[in-house]
Order: C-alpha cells, then sequence, then structure tokens
C-alpha cells in the first residue's frame, strides 16, 4: 500500500507543478512580482513571542523529519531540474 501511496502522491505532485507552470509562463512580469511579494507576505511573519520567520525561502533541505547534512547526496536529484518545468 506504501508504494502505491507513493506512485500515487508522485503523480499528483507532477500534475500540480505541471499545472503551476503553465500558469506561471502566462503571467505578465508585474503580475510575477505581485505574486512573489504575496509569497513573501504569507511565508514570512513574526511569532507572538516576537521570533521573526521567513519560510519563503527553503535553506535547509530535509528528507522527512531528518536534516541533509550531505547535500552531495541529493545533488543528482536535484542540480539541473530547470528543465523539468519548461516546455521545449
Amino acid at each position: 500500500m506504501s508504494g502505491i501511496y507513493g506512485d500515487l502522491d508522485g503523480e499528483n505532485n507532477y500534475y500540480y507543478a505541471t499545472v503551476f507552470a503553465q500558469v506561471y509562463k502566462t503571467l505578465t512580469s508585474d503580475q510575477k512580482t505581485r505574486l512573489a511579494a504575496l509569497r513573501t507576505s504569507i511565508m514570512s511573519g513574526t511569532y507572538a513571542d516576537g521570533t521573526p520567520f521567513d519560510f519563503s525561502v527553503c535553506t535547509t533541505p530535509f528528507l522527512y523529519s531528518e536534516v541533509i547534512t550531505d547535500l552531495n547526496l541529493i545533488a543528482p536529484y536535484v542540480n539541473d531540474t530547470d528543465y523539468l518545468f519548461f516546455e521545449p
């Protein structure tokens, strides 16, 4: 069942990414700028105790709940992935 879930989840993520990339290509420069600002405003702020947070940029990679400390392990999977989001 876990394998089936993984297959279906991966397929679902593929379709989300594909549609998001298609929509992004239709946006004007102004819309892209405004979208980036909206994302930053949603993904950053200050906790009730005054601690600032900014999740608009991923600075620490994780595999499940563990921090990936050796980036060489994931390099083959994450380097040069732009081709996945652009149509020829």
